[in-house]
């Protein structure tokens, strides 16, 4: 399967690395990248009728307009809105200092944050004392 990514408009350089990366692994036309602001690119990606699939991960304001923009043509749809990052802690972690991380993590910005902290993972060896 191809697919077309549009990353976030603040991290684009981020995805063209990583497709410099694997430029000489991938088949061309597997990986199409298209950067942009979401009314010039992520818009008429979200609302073309050659689109099978949307998968978008981001903030809650937008996944609604891309389910809007995606119904027009009854794409199918996965959102992942507000966050679902991992925090995880290792055993040399300051414990201290990944306790408050943590406890920020899930609360910033009343946890409406495409990388608030709701999971945890935390290392055995130390899950006792954190």
């Amino acid at each position: 399967n191809c697919s077309v990514l549009k990353p976030a408009e603040e991290t684009p350089l981020t995805i063209l690395k990583l497709m410099d990366e694997v430029d000489d692994v991938l088949p061309d036309g597997v990986v199409n990248v298209v950067t942009g602001f979401g009314q010039e690119a992520g818009e008429p990606l979200a609302k073309h009728p050659d689109i099978r699939k949307i998968a978008f991960t981001g903030s809650t304001e937008v996944g609604k307009q891309v389910m809007t923009q995606a119904a027009q043509n009854v794409h199918d749809l996965t959102l992942e809105l507000g966050g679902k990052s991992p925090l995880v802690i290792y055993p040399d972690a300051d414990l201290e200092q990944a306790v408050d991380v943590t406890i920020t993590a899930i609360f910033y910005n009343t946890g409406e944050c495409c990388s608030a902290g709701s999971r945890l993972f935390i290392h055995s060896d130390i899950k006792e004392e954190f």
